[in-house]
């Protein structure tokens, strides 16, 4: 809190923590006890570090090894959004040894597990955005991503986690913000965040009178196809600039020796020779 009141003095601008979190699950469905487990760790492991920050009392149980209750002075009200790291699901089982739970990562939809050996399950990003509306603040996705070693999975588990996403914000009608870079192979993204309260923050905000749609049904749709065209086409040009002007033609074989063309000597460095070419094929072209 004193860092916070320090960093506010100097520079007033908006101050939050990044949560990890975890969507889980009872290894066992039927049995009580890893049902048990599965309620205390989402609200221990989850949210209550966040509520500590917006309530002030940090409030921890876990029966048979903690628990604690603690008022925090300053800490009410002192975050500004909640940032959210999603990567996997986790599967509890109770176990009779300390500290009687075991993590397990099961490929329940037949996904594969990630390189890490985590469960692909974008289904749990969606379920903790929406949970996270009850703090009433910006949410930043401010990180999430796969273990792809190949680099043949990345598209796919974006594509599904950024449909949950939008689903999240079809729930809060609210916008949203992400950011992939978290894992040492995930692509990175900028990171950014909408100020309205309530909201899951937003890189782009749209009218709430557009109507929505799935991301598949967008990336199909003509205009989509089109922006992605267009976009190609300022690439391609951007990449020929800067290849220089006497790259813009298609390449042929030259008829006659760079040297004559030039008027370089053979023993002239070669990366001279071209630069005069360039210059000189530029001169001709600005005179006709």
């Amino acid at each position: 809190m004193i860092a916070r009141e320090e960093l506010l003095a100097k520079c007033p601008v908006q101050l939050g923590i990044s949560q990890n979190v975890l969507a889980f699950a009872p290894d066992r469905i039927w049995h009580p006890l890893d049902r048990a487990l599965t309620r205390l760790a989402g609200y221990n492991y989850n949210h209550a570090f966040i509520e500590a920050l917006t309530t002030g009392k940090l409030r921890l149980s876990f029966p048979g090894v903690a628990s604690v209750k603690l008022d925090i002075p300053g800490a009410k009200d002192s975050s500004d959004f909640v940032g959210v790291n999603y990567y996997t699901r986790a599967h509890l089982r109770f176990v009779t040894r300390k500290p009687f739970v075991q993590f397990n990562y099961r490929d329940v939809n037949k996904r594969a597990l990630t390189d890490i050996g985590w469960e692909d399950y974008p289904e749990g990003f969606l379920q903790l955005l929406v949970e996270m509306k009850r703090y009433h603040l910006p949410v930043w996705i401010t990180e999430n991503g796969i273990d792809d070693r190949k680099g043949d999975r990345r598209p796919q588990y974006l594509h599904a986690h950024w449909g949950q996403l939008l689903e999240a914000i079809n729930a809060a009608s609210t916008f949203a913000a992400t950011s992939t870079g978290a894992c040492s192979t995930t692509s990175s993204g900028s990171r950014a965040g909408a100020r309205a309260s309530g909201s899951i923050g937003s890189t782009s905000r749209r009218s709430s009178a557009r109507p929505r749609r799935p991301a598949r049904t967008f990336a199909r749709s003509p205009s989509a196809q089109a922006d992605r065209a267009r976009r190609g086409e300022r690439e391609a040009r951007r990449e020929v600039g800067a290849r220089g002007r006497c790259l813009t033609r298609p390449w042929t074989k030259p008829q006659t020796p760079l040297s004559r063309v030039t008027g370089t000597s053979a023993s002239m460095p070669l990366s001279r020779a071209f630069s005069r070419g360039c210059a000189q094929a530029g001169g001709a072209r600005a005179a006709r």
